[in-house]
């Protein structure tokens, strides 16, 4: 018996471990948020996560990432992302994973099966829930963020029923667009009592002048504004600060994360009650109920919510707010929350002696001086780390008394590790040569009083990093009596702008020479068209004499070689882009790389890598074989010794205005980049800055022209692109080509087909006689009959007096006293069917554009062959036929 009872005792005091096993279990929770940790809406997620878990009695190891994708959204970058995972990760087992918003979904969608295999998945603060795209997939569940329209409209309308017009803010992002679709499908249902006015397209000072300009019968309803019409990227307190701040309307939303800020309220999306629905769904898995068991909460737990603040502000009594509405923000009274403590301690106060009553004021003075005291140290604190200026403040001993982040950030170390140092001999061990300066500058200014300025160019040189370019000021500080008390500096690090305006001076620089180079190359090709007008001339009249034959044709020749420098040199000038069509760049890549292996040498290894999914530009194909067999003979010319040549193509998605050589900026959006990477000697950093120069060259004489790098350079920024250049001596060097993608194609244009000679009268217009006189016996050779004009006044009186005999005229573009243009106006004036082709020196620009919307029949480039201009005058003359 006494066996059995010891039994008994011992079964009962023993823990139950099958229920009590979370005691002993440690469960591993990875939580992923799509953005970045300081982020409002992550930071309620987040709580209402940890608040979730907190209510069970669990043993929980929480992992958490942010993938901060408002910022970084590559491909490169998801990639990165997964490797990283896959190696923090590879050795743990997940119980659930928990991610917020739809990007950190969309990822662990695509690479669950390689990381976390068989792990269940549960999602929150959904937007592009799609019932048919989740059911393919296994061991999955969440809540849906969907906002409240209906609900915030139909609050609108009840608290301020006489507000007819509805300013809605609302960006032009992926976001923005979506959010207007969702209003612009319920509108209807609204539209007999607001009057919708869309923004959000705007800069942020134009929407702060419509703001405050709004009439008194208008609402706000502040959507989505996180970036403006310039590209500013402005964060959700951003926006709300800046909408609140200058309307004097009663401002709305449907986030919770407007709230307090400046908002009245509305039916809110709130990001705690998404991460509580979400732990409460991964909880559930963890207590052995499959994922694929638990319901996808489709409706989002929206709450009426508003501000006190705000409703106080428009006089609105909470009387008349939805049932079950949150308000935040009520005033917490002494009476209403100590009514009874505050009648006892009065009574007490009353039957104190006097005494106790001034020590009692003292008491409460002393405090309320030290809290605003308090009040102004955080206050100045706040503003302190604000600044981007670096701000020191040193007491009379010259001991570090107080730094701002932004400074300490200038000496590479801890605000907490420079403060209670002595400024100039921290900056003696950091940079002797400047601590001197520094003392002696310090010194001055406290002894004197006066403000003194960083000297220009003022470098810091730490031991590791490159120098850094300062520039400040120095003034002291001073006690209520007007006494020095110590210096305060001021410090910036102007390194970066430094730079950017040596970029902006090199780009200033080849902008004027390209715009030498095309004024150059159009007058040789005025010269080389009558050069090689005439040599063609004299072999078309010297067939029976061979030698004299070949001595014309050498001419021909040599003018041929000119004229290929002129066009390099327009290439240089941004005036050689002949047309414009649909490149696929895979194509033209393959086309180089075949024409490279034929003529490089066998030590050295090409390669490619196609990784862009949309390769096709608009541009000139022949202008983009010629800048990669550049890059690529350039390439190759530096690995002597042989070496690797890389050539790679990827799709790159610039959120932000990007910057190139030269101070040029890509505005955001789709670029194919094309990389051409070599393993050759390098290019020192002075060869850097002008090597895209004309006529700079780095090659021995006689083995380059210097203009090739130029008419990369000219010919990019042709095609609305840019480019970049890293090179390392010794290591290789890398040119990055971006070019815009376009998706849409151009029409082919019609082929034609033409005869070899023709019996027409033609009428030539130019303000060089020698090209008149070239034309005119090369035409006449042809079997034209030809008639010459110099300049526009006598060709329209020539014109006027054989306007029955004149098939065509050759009108010279650019001429001194009335250009193409006008001559062309002016004939159409006599006979508005005159049929007339543009000569110019000049490739198609922007001036033929205009002209050919006119009617003009074509254009015709100088210097040009007989087979040029026969070809041309059949296309027009004999199109009708």
């Amino acid at each position: 018996m006494r066996l059995f009872l010891y039994i008994f005792l011992f079964l009962a005091l023993t823990p139950r471990w099958s229920q009590g096993g979370s005691h002993y279990y440690k469960h591993n929770v990875l939580i992923i948020h799509s953005y970045h940790k300081d982020m409002e809406w992550v930071e309620q997620i987040q709580e209402g996560i940890v608040e979730e878990f907190k209510k069970e009695d669990l043993s929980v190891d929480f992992k958490v990432e942010y993938m901060d994708s408002k910022r970084y959204s590559s491909a490169v970058y998801y990639d990165m992302l997964k490797a990283l995972w896959q190696y923090k990760y590879q050795q743990s087992q997940f119980d659930c994973i928990i991610v917020s918003d739809d990007n950190a979904l969309n990822l662990l969608l695509s690479i669950r099966d390689d990381i976390f295999p068989g792990v269940p998945l549960v999602f929150c603060g959904i937007n592009l829930y799609d019932p048919d795209r989740f059911s393919p997939y296994k061991n999955i569940t969440g809540v849906v963020e969907s906002f409240d329209l209906t609900g915030t409209l139909d609050i609108i309308k009840k608290l301020f029923p006489t507000r007819r017009n509805l300013f809605i803010i609302n960006d032009t992002t992926v976001t923005g667009k979506a959010n207007k679709s969702r209003l612009e499908a319920i509108a209807y249902d609204y539209s007999t009592h607001f009057n919708f006015v869309y923004v959000g397209n705007l800069s942020t000072a134009t929407l702060t002048t419509s703001l405050e300009s709004l009439s008194e019968d208008t609402a706000i309803l502040l959507m989505s504004y996180t970036r403006d019409r310039d590209g500013k990227v402005l964060r959700y307190r951003d926006a709300i600060r800046l909408v609140s701040t200058n309307a004097k309307n009663p401002v709305f939303g449907v986030w919770s994360f407007y709230l307090n800020k400046g908002i009245v309220g509305g039916s809110l999306v709130n990001g705690q009650s998404q991460g509580q629905r979400a732990a409460y769904l991964c909880l559930k898995i963890l207590s052995g109920i499959p994922a694929s068991a638990l319901r996808i909460i489709e409706k989002s737990p929206n709450l009426p919510m508003f501000d006190q603040t705000e409703l106080d502000r428009f006089s609105i009594s909470t009387s008349v707010l939805p049932p079950g509405s949150i308000i935040t923000n009520i005033p917490i009274t002494l009476w209403n929350t100590h009514k009874y403590k505050i009648i006892f301690y009065a009574s007490v106060v009353i039957l104190q002696s006097f005494l106790i009553g001034l020590l009692v004021y003292n008491a409460r003075k002393r405090f309320a001086g030290e809290k605003r005291l308090l009040k102004t140290k955080k206050n100045l604190s706040t503003t302190l780390e604000s600044l981007q200026e670096g701000v020191i403040s040193l007491d009379s001993n010259f001991t570090i008394i107080q730094i701002n982040s932004s400074a300490a950030s200038l000496f590479e170390l801890p605000p907490a590790q420079l403060l209670a140092q002595n400024f100039p001999n921290l900056i003696m061990r950091l940079d002797p040569e400047l601590g001197s300066q520094f003392q002696q500058t310090i010194k001055h200014c406290h002894n004197t009083g006066e403000n003194i300025d960083f000297p220009e160019n003022t470098r810091l040189t730490l031991s590791k990093g490159q120098p850094k370019i300062m520039s400040g000021s120095c003034a002291p500080t001073r006690d209520d009596a007007n006494a020095i008390i110590g210096v305060v500096l001021i410090c910036n690090d102007v390194t970066e702008n430094k730079s950017i305006q040596a970029m902006l001076n090199q780009s200033r620089r080849l902008e004027a020479i390209g715009h030498l180079a095309g004024g150059v190359a159009h007058d040789f090709n005025n010269i080389l068209t009558g050069i090689s007008g005439y040599a063609e001339m004299l072999s078309l009249q010297l067939k029976d004499d061979e030698k004299k034959r070949v001595s014309a044709l050498r001419i021909l020749q040599a003018s041929n070689r000119a004229a290929d420098l002129t066009k390099q040199l327009l290439s240089f000038a941004r005036k050689g882009k002949v047309i414009s069509s649909p490149i696929d760049c895979h194509i033209a890549l393959k086309t180089v790389i075949g024409l490279l292996k034929r003529s490089l040498d066998k030590n050295i290894a090409l390669s490619s890598h196609f990784n862009a999914e949309y390769p096709v530009i608009i541009g000139d194909p022949t202008q983009l074989e010629n800048i990669l067999l550049n890059l690529g003979i350039n390439g190759a010319d530096a690995m002597e010794k042989g070496g690797q040549l890389t050539m790679a193509t990827d799709n790159i998605v610039l959120e932000s205005p990007f910057p190139c050589e030269f101070g040029e900026i890509l505005p955001p959006g789709l670029y194919l980049c094309i990389s051409i990477r070599d393993t050759g000697h390098g290019i020192d950093p002075e060869s850097c800055r002008i090597i895209f120069e004309p006529y700079y060259t780095t090659k021995e004489r006689g083995k380059g022209t210097g203009l090739g790098l130029a008419a990369v350079y000219g010919a990019m920024k042709e095609h609305g692109g840019g480019l970049q250049l890293q090179s390392e001596l010794d290591t290789g060097t890398v040119f990055s080509l971006f070019f815009p993608v376009e998706t849409e194609k151009l029409p082919k244009a019609m082929e034609r087909h033409f005869t070899e000679s023709g019996d027409e009268t033609i009428l030539v217009v130019d303000d060089e006689q020698l090209i008149l006189s070239a034309t005119k016996g090369l035409l006449s050779e042809l079997g034209y009959q030809v008639l010459q004009a110099k300049g526009c006044e006598r060709a329209l009186k020539v014109y006027e007096n054989n306007q029955e005999d004149i098939d065509l005229i050759l009108l010279d573009m650019i001429m001194p006293e009335v250009d193409g243009t006008d001559c062309y106006k002016k004939l159409k004036t006599i006979n508005p069917e005159v049929k007339v082709v543009i000569c110019s020196g000049f490739s198609k620009a922007s001036r033929f554009r205009a002209v050919e919307q006119l009617g003009v029949s074509g254009f015709l480039q100088k210097p040009y062959s007989a087979a040029d201009v026969n070809t041309i005058i059949q296309q027009v003359c004999r199109e009708e036929r």
